[in-house]
């Protein structure tokens, strides 16, 4: 072990004894999402291992013009300015209305900013054209099959700027500085492996809990996930609606993101309980717990 792994695993334990000792992050209750996740349809066109879709894929289902619409409106309603995405726990290019869609809430939504990450197997630099002509503000693909995907995708990516030179070709989400401009990126997951996690418990990522992380998630303080039948998960974790927090149909967004569901979750967070339904076994943000801690919360 190096000197400087120890002093990196010395300041990461003591980041989390000031968490410990501090016990509570204040935050606003009053304050809403700024990030929105709605599925136009459910399904992928993959299967992969770090993905619950590998065990069990959510039935196949598509949003009804109505809920997006209701959606859009809402969004219009309150002003919003903030992030969109437009998938969840599907491959968003299996979607033949994803450009209407992008139109939808570009016009309802002109200050958001429009995003979808792709697997890149169904894309080609006339559907990347299109669906930036249509409004998207960034396109993420994702390279999960090794170097020559990456070369093929930046390929690709060429071409679509030398036809389209609106759009501005990054290494990634940290680039991008004016999110009134558009943007594509290539994200090689050869050397992501640590953004996996097991969603909660429903993929086999890592060895089994012991007991809850005493970690802080961000996740349900900014994301609102909506399905493609309008069951809203907690994030993007809870993969089969397991929280019960409602239905987008039913219900109007704020109602649901103010709900006394969805708070209680907030509450227990912001004082780093993770012993609620779903957050007890999931190992988002594992990375955070010092290494001198690993053997009490994970089995060996």
């Amino acid at each position: 072990m190096t000197s400087l792994t120890v002093i990196d695993d010395l300041k990461q334990t003591i980041r989390f004894a000031q968490n410990v000792l501090k016990r509570k992050v204040s935050y606003n209750p009053s304050e809403q999402f700024d990030e929105i996740q709605i599925e136009t349809v459910s399904v992928c066109n993959r299967s992969c291992d770090f993905c619950p879709n590998s065990v069990l894929a959510p039935p196949a289902a598509r949003m009804s013009s109505i809920l997006l619409q209701k959606i859009a409106t809402e969004l219009a309603d309150i002003d919003y300015a903030g992030k969109i995405g437009l998938y969840l726990r599907n491959e968003p290019f299996m979607d033949k209305s994803l450009n209407d869609h992008v139109r939808l809430f570009k016009t309802f939504c002109p200050n958001s900013f429009i995003y979808i990450a792709s697997d890149g197997d169904l894309v080609t630099v006339e559907k990347l054209q299109q669906i930036f002509e249509a409004g998207i503000s960034s396109v993420a693909l994702s390279a999960y099959d090794g170097k020559e995907q990456v070369l093929t995708f930046n390929t690709m990516i060429k071409k679509l700027v030398a036809q389209y030179p609106k759009v501005n070709y990054v290494s990634g989400r940290r680039d991008i500085d004016d999110e009134t401009k558009q943007y594509i990126w290539v994200t090689d997951y050869r050397y992501k492996s640590a953004n996996f996690f097991n969603r909660a418990n429903n993929v086999d990522m890592h060895t089994t809990l012991k007991k809850p992380l005493p970690l802080m998630c961000t996740l349900p303080f900014k994301q609102l996930c909506i399905t493609a039948t309008g069951d809203v998960a907690l994030c993007c974790a809870d993969w089969y609606t397991e929280a019960g927090l409602g239905n987008a149909k039913d219900k109007s967004l704020l109602e649901i993101w103010f709900s006394p569901e969805f708070t209680s979750y907030r509450e227990a967070l912001s004082r780093f309980d993770r012993s609620k339904k779903l957050c007890d076994k999931c190992t988002n943000n594992y990375q955070e717990l010092p290494k001198v801690l690993v053997k009490s919360y994970f089995e060996s």
